[in-house]
């Protein structure tokens, strides 16, 4: 496994893992944490334990899976944020399929930094992302950013083994055009079932 290109050796990042499903809370905290991995992630079956927990301070980036569609995604972003936990936040679900988007959409725009679906996300690739977010990136499925349901100033996730845009400041290519499709489309008019609505 390679270090993400960017991160400091040495460094970890503490992630809190909120998901329901004990299986996989338990198989991701040791995937993500071992060999040189730079994470270190600690489960939580809920938003609320996670908020309750006595070792939540520390915690560098927050995790939330998303189950029964992901209805839940929203409510918890705002339940933390109440809580006073700024921390990026980066969605992870079982696929992109189009009863969960609806949900990922929704917290994207409530401020979550990214979003990453479990069926073809391998485990460099979440790394990548992690540290991403972590050091200020903010990524959405390029399937929401080409429909416009979310900011346009988002990348698409990091590639596996390339190093994570906008790390040092300086977007790459792929992302300034991806950037440019969506400003494109966010002033053509509203795709049926769509919104440009960003919050207050």
């Amino acid at each position: 496994m390679r270090l993400p290109a960017g991160h400091v050796m040495g460094r970890s990042i503490r992630i809190a893992w909120v998901d329901p499903c004990q299986l996989t809370r338990e198989c991701m905290t040791t995937a993500l944490s071992q060999g040189i991995s730079p994470l270190r992630l600690t489960p939580y079956e809920n938003a609320a334990a996670f908020i309750v927990s006595a070792m939540n301070d520390g915690v560098d980036l927050i995790v939330l899976t998303a189950h029964d569609h992901g209805r839940h995604l929203p409510e918890d972003i705002i339940t933390l944020r109440a809580a006073a936990f700024h921390q990026p936040i980066v969605l992870v679900s079982p696929n992109e399929a189009a009863d969960q988007m609806a949900a990922v959409a929704a917290s994207l725009r409530l401020g979550a930094s990214g979003h990453l679906p479990l069926q073809s996300t391998g485990i460099e690739m979440a790394i990548s992302s992690f540290v991403f977010a972590h050091e200020g990136g903010t990524f959405a499925p390029l399937q929401l950013l080409l429909a416009g349901q979310v900011p346009p100033r988002r990348a698409a996730p990091p590639r596996r083994g390339a190093r994570p845009e906008g790390v040092d400041g300086k977007p790459g290519r792929r992302s300034q055009r991806l950037r440019k499709s969506a400003r494109r489309l966010a002033a053509a008019p509203l795709i049926e079932g769509s919104t440009h609505d960003e919050p207050a």
